[in-house]
């Protein structure tokens, strides 16, 4: 599991949206609305980054968003940073 002290990111706003309960039904819906979905593997029931890079998760009936703005720019590093804090939240359900 991620240790959140261990991870540093850029200054940013940093939203988190928790929504229950979330059917599987809800969530393929909202993909469609965020645009296509780039899916991550091994992150609860389902996951995946928006066109925005914001990272959805829904892990049983619940469903979160974490999104980082500004983002100026997308590398692996920072998709690892908000992939492990979405792992450690997942971890917590």
């Amino acid at each position: 599991m991620a240790d959140l002290r261990k991870l540093s990111l850029i200054a940013a706003t940093f939203l988190v949206t928790i929504c229950v309960p979330q059917s599987a039904r809800a969530s393929a819906r909202l993909s469609a609305f965020y645009g296509p979905p780039t899916p991550v593997k091994g992150l609860g029931d389902e996951a995946y980054f928006d066109v925005q890079h914001a990272l959805h998760v829904r892990k049983g009936k619940v469903r979160f968003y974490i999104n980082l703005s500004p983002l100026e720019t997308f590398t692996p590093a920072k998709q690892k940073q908000i992939t492990d804090l979405a792992t450690a939240v997942a971890g917590r359900l």
